[in-house]
Parts: structure tokens; sequence; C-alpha cells
């Protein structure tokens, strides 16, 4: 593989890999370099040599919460995108055609499975080659529930050592319990609070909180970790309606999750 057409060998010596019985070979080089559009491969047996210059195609989100597809297509406009997902149970397929910058949607119809296990965009070259694209970012929408046993939300503004546990909720075909914990982030924007922690371990657990018989994950955040303050109270005002978010990985889906706070300023403090 080369850096471009006639450019310098990115991997030297160049690898070599045993055909099978049918012919086929695949060679997997993403411990070794990051491929990008531009790069020139040339594959040859001795006899027979076959060039190949990966095309500028992207992936640029797939949006698990309403099952949209979006990404970017090379020259020339209108060309054919082909986008698959796999699953543990099938696979999903479907064609589109970039419009006039290069532009390509597609839509699963409706919400998609966290379970899928690959996605890809491809588009091929006038000799039938292939150049293929992984999601360039994965996300979902999640349920929370801010003091999932409590009716109300309400927080004294100033009450900064105040702890608030948020559960993130499971459902069909997602697992809350399987989320990254040490990824985990409260607050105004979803990044400013980390799970708290009590003699060094972080105040988290699992229990259903619903009662759907799915288990759901609580996580315990400070209040003066989370962004918020009095100063979001309005003058004259003593309560303040705001939107909390929570954010999070599970493997190479974000997720995203918001509830609302009531901040509360008590007279005379």
């Amino acid at each position: 593989m080369y850096e471009g057409r006639g450019g310098a060998l990115l991997i030297d010596p160049a690898p070599t890999v045993q055909s099978d019985e049918n012919g086929e070979a695949f060679l997997g080089l993403w411990d070794d370099l990051d491929v990008v559009s531009g790069n020139h491969v040339v594959v040859t047996d001795g006899m027979v040599t076959h060039e190949l210059t990966i095309e500028a195609v992207t992936y640029d989100l797939l949006d698990l919460t309403d099952g949209s597809l979006t990404g970017t297509a090379p020259e020339p406009y209108g060309r054919t995108v082909s986008l698959g997902l796999g699953f543990p149970l099938y696979d999903w397929g479907t064609e589109v055609a970039s419009d006039g910058e290069g532009r390509w949607a597609a839509a699963y119809g409706g919400p998609i499975p966290m379970d899928l296990h690959t996605a890809y965009a491809q588009v091929f070259d006038e000799d039938g080659d292939v150049s293929e694209v992984r999601p360039a970012r994965i996300e979902a929408e999640v349920g929370i529930d801010i003091r999932p046993w409590s009716g109300t939300n309400l927080v004294w503004c100033r009450a900064t050592w105040d702890l608030l546990p948020v559960a993130v909720l499971s459902e069909d075909g997602f697992d809350a319990t399987a989320i990254d914990h040490d990824t985990v982030r409260f607050g105004r924007t979803g990044v400013e609070a980390a799970v708290a922690s009590l003699a060094g371990r972080p105040l988290r657990y699992a229990r259903d909180v619903n009662a759907d018989g799915l288990a759901d994950m609580v996580y315990t955040f400070r209040f003066g970790d989370t962004g918020f303050s009095c100063a979001d109270i309005p003058l004259g005002q003593r309560t303040v309606r705001v939107e909390a978010t929570l954010t999070a990985w599970m493997g190479d889906i974000y997720l995203e999750g918001t509830d609302t706070l009531t901040l509360i300023r008590v007279l005379g403090h």
C-alpha cells in the first residue's frame, strides 16, 4: 500500500497472504495503519497485478434512535452508495444515490436495534473495486430518570454537597448495565460530573427502578459538580426548571439522555 499513486510505501516489506481453495484472500491492516482516501493499493500474485485507489466516501452518522444514515460520496455525483447493517439474526441493506453535492442519506424505517455488530457504506469504481467505510459516529438516545423514586426533582441551588441519583433505563434491545461505566458524565451539557465515589468506590448499582422487569443502572453525582448553580435562577424568581444531560459510551455507541431538574432558591439565601 502506498500513500498515493506514485507515493511513498506505507508498509515495508509488503505483507503477503495465502488464498483459499476458492482463490479468495483476506488481509487485515488495522493494526498497522489507518487507511484513508487517496491511498493506493497494489495486489499481485506475481503474474497478474491489480490496483485500486481508495475513494473519499464518508459515513458521517448512524443514528440508532431515528434510524437515519448519512454521509458523502465522491465524484461523479449521483453514483450509487451501498449500505449494510449486520445483526445477530439478520442483515439489512439498501442502495441510495448521492445528490448533486455528493451527499447521501438513507432511513432504516424506525429505531435501529443496539445489538448491531457491523455497519458499512460502499462505493464501487468502474472496475468493480470497492471502497468501504464504517460510521464515524454511532449515537442513540436513552431514557434517564433523575431521582427515580421521587415525584419531584427539586434541588436547593446552594446544596453543592447534595447527591443526585440518576437512573439509565433499560428497554428491549438495550441493557443499561452494559454501559462503559467509566465514561458516564452528567450535568448541564453532559460532560461535567463524573460518578461520585465513597471510600474510593464509585456510587453506582443495578436495580429495576421502574418495575418493568429489566435491570436499570443507577449512578450518583454530586450536585456541585454538575455545572448548575443559583445563577441559573432568574432575578425575581425562586425556582427555575433546567434540562440536565447524561452521556456515556457503550462500545462504539455514544449514548445521551435528558431529564429535568427544578432549582430552588430559599428565601434569605
